[in-house]
């Protein structure tokens, strides 16, 4: 399952288009957004806004990642 980015806050609502090929969401901000289901639109979202939620957890992400990468790397002798 991918999740679909585009509201600035929760969809709270959602409806499909009687064809079925379209999805209409709306959200908590007063947005509508229309999403084609035949073209995946999580493909390039790496431009979408983030949730707050969302940019504290890839923070956290590339935390964790530096330190595993910290503990990777040789230490150095220490000198007498």
């Amino acid at each position: 399952m991918k999740t679909l980015l585009s509201h600035a806050k929760e969809a709270l609502c959602l409806a499909f288009s009687p064809d079925g090929k379209t999805l209409a969401t709306g959200g908590k901000e007063g947005s509508i957004c229309l999403w084609n289901i035949d073209e995946p639109a999580y493909k390039d979202q790496k431009d979408e806004p983030k949730s707050e939620k969302e940019k504290k957890e890839e923070e956290k992400r590339k935390k964790a990642k530096e330190k595993e990468k910290e503990k990777e790397k040789p230490k150095k002798p220490r000198s007498p």
